[in-house]
């Protein structure tokens, strides 16, 4: 990528055009290793049924299943447990799976196998999930199929079945043990009932009331026995006074002063009481008892004589005093019984509200004892009834699980012999494999272009340079150079596509015979002149059969500029550099020259200053004869002899390679070559060694009219050149030689396209 370049369409198209070897030999292999591959696999078939979750058949609002976790969670569980080992194993042995691994391996590994390749489709959608199984043949795959869907519903089954009686039994010893806790907390209960009978909070009204009721007897006792108390006082005044003068009291007794009649009395006392109280009430029944008895006696008393009244006076009198006595005494007697009744009743009656005053202020501390004795009571009593109404639920829930009308798994689509095979999808992985080598060569295309700083068309280095182009010349190959190309790439991406791509890219394909200077030299065609130019004597010398139209006007405009540079400047010294080796400089500054004596009819001076490997005499088929080299470190003493390798132009070859020529090219004796050269010939082409890399061609700037900056399309990096444009100065570089370019574009298919795609080479 060079920096700064705004990167066009065009340029992306170019880079795919370059780099499209790199994205062809990956998809080429990766397709026809994936095409073999897959032809070798063997057919794999895939057999499936369908499962139907089949809801529970009696309504929920009715009867409430006792499973209640999720069918994505039973089924689950059921899958772990038809593919254990203790599933799998009679399955394996059953339909005779797998023979030849189980020979090889434990059966547990067979099991893990099997179990990767037998799919339960777990999300339950639409109330329904898949299973399916593959293998090699597709009746044993059916079979397998079916055998695992009767393994599930017959687990589902089985789990439903367990859940409800397991879930019936533990309600079942919870239902017991609250029913003992219960039991135990009632005894407890009737014990306290007992020990505290008339003092337990629920008794505390009718406590009240039988107070209030006795406080209403003990008053009402009260009453009567003072009405004894005054009625007695009476009667035994009257019997003192009877008792004092008994006649008196007879003849003085006034009827209505007379003992009044015990049973008119009695019911004078009944008719006052049935005002006051009820007739159920003690007092009203002892005065209806009384009445009743004093009722009987005077039914048995015997009637009185009828005898004169006046004969029996005496005797009358004394018997009434006499009668009246014994009554007053009779009723004296019986009010002291009734006194003595009524007392004791009054202390029954006060001992009665006594103890059920005390039960009432005992009720808040029995109803503090019965509230902690009833609390767990109650909870427990509420926990049996729950139980118990679950315990019922349960077992209709284990009824209806038993009877299998609860949810259950049934088979929708069962297992078929499957008519193609699943596995493997060849097209598909074939296309695959293609779209990684696809994306393989991307990457690498794309990694090389964005490392790749090197300028590959006149535009990027006009616009990166700013220094005038003076020639584009292409690039070719023979067909033989093609075919070697073409073997290498393939040798490449079958052997060591990553480690060789990039040096191939970069630097182009190197000639076993060149590769040691590292000078991309095409050794059967190199660039050159047409056969015209030559002389026939001079054409075994330099290999140049022919060459490309296109480059010939090339050099020939070259030519031209520097021959009218000479008319206006009067240059004739010039030399020719590269930023690394490999650009073209050597058969650049061989065909100018050859360009110049022909054309122009000058005498030129080619001069190798690149001591350290010497080039030119290769390329005129020479031996490596004395030279620069050996002339300045005998400094002039030994002779200097120019070779001539076509008319009008000799060559002063390096001679023996210097591993430390910086001294011989700043000698004098160099600056003597130069200055003589000058004067004999019409132009001194010096060859240089690369500036960006070495100093050598740095320490020439100096004795030379101007530099030819030789740049090869997409090969030096363009830090480099911009370093060599930096140490030559850019006010001494006449132009720039852009070599390696691709000339179609700017040629077209006119009559130099057609040379460029004609069987000599083609341009890159």
């Amino acid at each position: 990528m060079i920096p700064g370049h705004k990167y066009t369409p065009q340029d992306v198209l170019d880079a795919v055009n370059r780099r499209k070897w790199l994205l062809i030999c990956p998809v080429l292999v990766f397709g026809i290793a994936a095409f073999l591959i897959t032809r070798s696999l063997p057919n794999l078939y895939q057999s499936e049924t369908t499962i139907l979750v089949v809801p529970q058949r009696v309504p929920e609002s009715y009867i409430r299943s006792t499973v209640t976790n999720r069918i994505e969670d039973r089924l689950r569980s059921i899958r772990e447990q038809v593919l254990s080992r203790s599933m799998l194993e009679p399955i394996i042995l059953e339909f005779d799976l797998y023979p030849e691994q189980r020979k090889q391996v434990p059966m547990e590994d067979v099991v893990a196998r099997m179990r990767t390749e037998v799919d339960v489709d777990p999300p339950v959608k639409d109330d329904t999930f898949k299973i399916s199984y593959v293998s090699g043949d597709p009746v044993v795959a059916m079979k397998v199929v079916a055998r695992l869907a009767s393994m599930f519903i017959d687990g589902n089954v089985r789990d439903r079945r367990v859940v409800a009686e397991g879930t019936n039994q533990f309600l079942e010893s919870q239902l017991e043990d609250a029913k003992l806790r219960l039991i135990d907390r009632e005894k407890k209960l009737e014990e306290y009932r007992r020990r505290y009978i008339g003092e337990l909070p629920s008794q505390l009204q009718s406590n009240l009331q039988v107070i209030q009721t006795t406080q209403i007897q003990l008053q009402s006792l009260s009453e009567s026995l003072n009405r004894d108390r005054d009625r007695r006082l009476v009667l035994e005044r009257g019997l003192a006074d009877m008792r004092a003068d008994p006649a008196t009291a007879a003849a003085t007794a006034d009827p209505s002063d007379r003992t009044p009649d015990p049973l008119d009395a009695a019911r004078t006392e009944l008719a006052t009481l049935g005002r006051r109280l009820l007739p159920t009430h003690p007092d009203v029944i002892a005065a209806k008892r009384r009445v009743a008895q004093l009722e009987a006696e005077r039914v048995a008393m015997p009637k009185a004589s009828d005898a004169p009244a006046s004969a029996a006076a005496p005797q009358v009198a004394d018997n009434v005093v006499v009668r009246r006595m014994r009554e007053t005494q009779t009723e004296i007697d019986k009010l002291d019984r009734q006194i003595a009744g009524k007392e004791a009743d009054s202390v029954r009656l006060r001992g009665t509200i006594a103890e059920y005053q005390r039960r009432v202020e005992t009720a808040p501390t029995r109803e503090s004892e019965m509230a902690e004795l009833t609390r767990d009571y109650e909870t427990l009593k509420k926990g049996y009834e729950s139980l118990l109404a679950k315990k019922e639920d349960s077992n209709i829930a284990a009824n209806l699980e038993k009877q299998q009308v609860g949810e259950q798994f049934k088979v929708l689509d069962p297992a078929r012999v499957p008519e193609r095979p699943f596995s493997p999808k060849r097209l598909q992985l074939n296309l695959t494999a293609i779209g990684i080598g696809l994306m393989l060569g991307m990457a690498v295309s794309a990694l090389l272009e964005y490392r790749d700083t090197s300028l590959r068309t006149e535009s990027q280095l006009l616009e990166a340079l700013k220094i005038p182009v003076l020639a584009v010349l292409p690039v070719m190959e023979s067909i033989d150079e093609k075919r070697r190309r073409m073997l290498r790439l393939a040798f490449t991406f079958t052997g060591g596509f990553l480690l060789v791509a990039a040096r191939i890219t970069e630097t182009g394909v190197l000639m076993p015979e060149t590769a040691e200077i590292g000078v991309f030299v095409p050794l059967k065609n190199p660039i050159g002149v047409s056969e015209e130019l030559f002389d026939p004597a001079l054409t075994g010398k330099v290999a140049a059969p022919g060459m490309l139209p296109v480059a010939t006007e090339q050099y020939r405009r070259l030519a031209a500029i520097l021959h009218h540079a000479q008319a206006d400047t009067g240059m004739r010294v010039v030399m020719v550099t590269s930023a690394i080796s490999g650009e073209g400089k050597s058969l650049t500054i061989t065909n100018l020259a050859l360009t110049l004596t022909r054309s122009y009819e000058r005498r030129v001076l080619l001069i190798d200053a690149d001591l350290r490997r010497p080039t030119l005499h290769t390329i005129f088929k020479l031996e490596s004869p004395c030279g620069v080299n050996e002339y300045v470190h005998s400094h002039g003493a030994k002779p200097l002899e120019l070779l001539p390798v076509a008319p009008r132009l000799f060559l002063l070859p390096a001679g023996r390679p210097d591993s430390d020529p910086i001294g011989a090219l700043t000698s004098e004796t160099m600056q003597r070559i130069v200055k003589e050269g000058r004067e004999q010939f019409d132009w001194v082409l010096i060859d240089t060694p690369p500036i960006g890399l070495l100093p050598d061609a740095g320490l020439l700037g100096g004795i030379a009219d101007g530099a030819l900056l030789v740049v090869r399309a997409g090969h030096s990096p363009f830090d480099l050149i911009k370093r060599a444009v930096d140490t030559l100065g850019r006010e001494r570089i006449l132009g720039v030689v852009f070599n390696g370019a691709d000339t179609s574009r700017r040629y077209g298919d006119d009559y130099y396209g057609y040379y460029a795609k004609s069987g000599y080479g083609k341009s890159r």
